[in-house]
């Protein structure tokens, strides 16, 4: 039970903070992790396992991303 809380608490986290950092599906860019917010958050749901670990990385590359932007 308490994992599910976690998991449902992660993606909704994600969302959110994928959202604050702009992130967009780029039309060009044909690779997996090219998602929007939603995409993160219904994708940590499914493979929480998986997703949540390589969010946090990406995360870095997505923060520099927003930097460079402003």
């Amino acid at each position: 039970m308490i994992i599910w809380v976690l998991v449902i608490i992660s993606a909704i986290w994600v969302y959110y903070d994928a959202k604050k950092l702009g992130i967009k599906k780029e039309r060009d860019n044909k690779s997996f992790m090219n998602i929007g917010p939603i995409g993160w958050a219904f994708v940590t749901l499914g493979l929480w396992i998986i997703d949540f670990p390589l969010y946090l990385l990406k995360r870095r590359e997505f923060k520099k991303k927003k930097q460079n932007f402003v």
